[in-house]
């Protein structure tokens, strides 16, 4: 078996971002690649962990407060944690709590401990 040339982290989360029809408005929809069938991704734009930044180039705010806070989980749960928060900010820059937690939710929820009192 030949050696991978791709530095990626994992096969995991990304976000996908598609143009509405009518409303000429980009959307943005947090996936996880393990569920998303291929053939709905025919059309849109799809930006993975290694697109918003690398310790090469430069990291995302998102990607850089995740590691200064130790908030990193898992190879499969940190960056599926990243594009939740980097989708929510694309499309609500200034998101409540009860977004991030909403964004947050479907993110490997068993390993989360959120306390929400």
């Amino acid at each position: 078996m030949g050696q991978s040339t791709r530095n990626i982290s994992k096969i995991g989360c990304g976000m996908v971002s598609a143009m509405g029809q009518s409303t000429r408005n980009i959307s943005h929809i947090a996936v996880n690649a393990c569920l998303y069938p291929l053939c709905a991704i025919h059309g849109k734009a799809v930006t993975t962990i290694e697109g918003i930044g690398s310790t090469k180039t430069k990291l995302h705010a998102v990607q850089e407060r995740l590691a200064q806070t130790h908030g990193s989980q898992c190879g499969f749960c940190s960056p599926g944690m990243v594009m939740s928060m980097y989708t929510l900010l694309r499309n609500n820059p200034k998101p409540s709590t009860d977004e991030v937690l909403s964004a947050m939710e479907e993110t490997c929820v068993d390993v989360l401990d959120i306390d929400q009192s």
